[in-house]
């Protein structure tokens, strides 16, 4: 998948790998595409790169050997053109308030990864454009803790960038079960970013919905009819982690009509739809900032016949959830890009995924209606059985007191509590 500029031509690298069987060093010309290249090779296995200009129709390159004059070995392989891979890679943090530590704890986590991402952004500033700093910060609630206990300079720093697009903001509150949500909690989801957005004036344009096995079809209205053009959810395959490998959610080769991440329209029921992407990354992704394993998913994703030459690629600075936000990926995007023209990665977010991936779509991407049921989550809540009806309770009496507190301070002297019904919600 590797293609180096050489002054305005583009050529293919190609791994040649080498067996040695003798315990001697060995001096050898391998050939190939009019080139000749000497070598010494050691005992044993090597592997060698050598570049040929980009294919630009299926062919064969041939390769030969030559050991002391007379021809060793030759070997052919099939080249094709190759994508020319564009790589937004998109660094979250996975929100999930409770399962590394108590939901208070928690809170604080993120004020601190936020903080060091402000930091790290400054320190980065100079970077060439693809591979400056940036984030996506997953759920509203972060954003609203840190900016609600930030110094001035830290929510100007951090309003200024949410509003240029370095940093992006997520539509939902948070990672909800929304199987078990009325109408009305859906709708609540969405008002905490909204108001961010709107008291502000930066952008709201993506949702992510991560770590849960599934969502309700009113997520799809409430996100559409809100303005929300663009959902990337991490869905974690469970019964795909053991070794029986077991289909889970989704035919995803079917959903997708072919192999690797993919997207479709999906449509309300109302008639509205949004761009549905998926990678099916879980609780975020990788979380190596060199990026060992991309070339190759790159290469399996290409030969088994993956339609786009742009991807999302999600990353996460450490291997757990509330994980902090990782510099690193500055830094390998800028070291990989001044090595190679393609794959070009570019420290991005989703919607700056979203403005470059929605022209690559074609007239007849799939359009798909209705919901992916949970597997587990929703049954789960029976096991908290009391919690969960007190909550279900809760979504009845928060709008009713919402109603009575307006009648009452139209009729009277009664102030009406927005801040602590926005605190119930």
């Amino acid at each position: 998948v590797f293609l180096k500029d050489t002054g305005g031509r583009l050529l293919q690298r190609l791994l040649v790998q080498l067996e040695n069987p003798t315990p001697e060093v060995l001096q050898v010309e391998l050939l190939h595409s009019g080139q000749e290249a000497t070598l010494t090779l050691p005992p044993g296995s090597s592997t060698y790169p050598i570049f040929i200009p980009e294919p630009l129709q299926a062919g064969t390159v041939v390769v030969r050997l030559r050991s002391g004059g007379t021809l060793a070995e030759t070997a052919s392989c099939l080249v094709r053109p190759p994508h020319h891979w564009r790589v937004h890679v998109v660094q979250t943090s996975h929100h999930d308030a409770g399962y590394t530590d108590l939901p208070g704890r928690v809170l604080l986590q993120h004020d601190a990864w936020l903080a060091q991402a402000l930091d790290f952004a400054h320190e980065m500033r100079h970077f060439p454009t693809s591979a400056q700093f940036r984030i996506v910060i997953e759920q509203a609630w972060s954003l609203e803790h840190f900016l609600q206990r930030a110094t001035d300079a830290q929510a100007q720093q951090m309003l200024q960038l949410l509003r240029s697009g370095q940093f992006e903001l997520n539509a939902l509150f948070g990672n909800m079960v929304s199987e078990l949500c009325g109408h009305e909690t859906l709708v609540r989801a969405l008002y905490h970013s909204a108001q961010l957005s709107r008291q502000h004036a930066f952008p709201l344009l993506c949702a992510e919905h991560n770590d849960i096995p599934g969502f309700s079809w009113g997520m799809a209205r409430v996100l559409a009819q809100a303005g929300i053009q663009f959902f990337c959810p991490g869905l974690p395959l469970y019964y795909d982690w053991g070794p029986l490998k077991l289909q889970s959610f989704w035919d995803q080769a079917a959903i997708f009509r072919h192999p690797g991440p993919g997207a479709f329209w999906w449509e309300t029921i109302s008639g509205e739809r949004l761009l549905f992407y998926c990678n099916n990354s879980g609780c975020g992704g990788d979380c190596r900032p060199e990026l060992p394993g991309l070339a190759s998913q790159l290469q399996q994703w290409e030969e088994a016949g993956y339609p786009y030459s742009v991807v999302r690629w999600p990353v996460i600075g450490a291997e757990r959830d509330n994980s902090p936000y990782h510099p690193g990926y500055s830094q390998a995007v800028r070291a990989w890009n001044e090595e190679w023209a393609f794959p070009h990665l570019i420290n991005s977010t989703n919607a700056a995924f979203y403005r470059e991936f929605r022209s690559h779509l074609p007239p007849d991407l799939p359009t798909w209606r209705g919901e992916l049921p949970g597997q587990d989550y929703p049954s789960g809540a029976t096991s908290t059985a009391r919690p969960t009806a007190r909550n279900r309770v809760t979504h009845a009496l928060a709008p009713a007191a919402e109603k009575l507190a307006a009648f009452a301070q139209l009729a009277g002297e009664f102030e009406y509590p927005g801040a602590l019904l926005r605190q119930a919600y």
